[in-house]
């Protein structure tokens, strides 16, 4: 792996939901899966900040 993507990938884990081509998600206990994946995690993620079980920071360096 280029070491530019690793490094992006660490400093902006959602960096894939913001428009890059190759969409990437990461998922505990696994590397990395591709797209198929992502959409259903966003919906899941966005159900989650709805519903006040997780805290969603305004600067994902955060």
């Amino acid at each position: 792996m280029p070491q530019r993507v690793a490094r992006a990938r660490l400093t902006d884990p959602f960096s894939f939901y913001r428009g890059s081509a190759a969409v990437i998600a990461a998922r505990p206990g696994r590397c990395y899966t591709y797209a198929d994946n992502s959409l259903d995690d966003l919906h899941q993620l966005s159900a989650a900040a709805a519903a006040a079980d997780i805290e969603v920071a305004a600067d994902p360096a955060r």
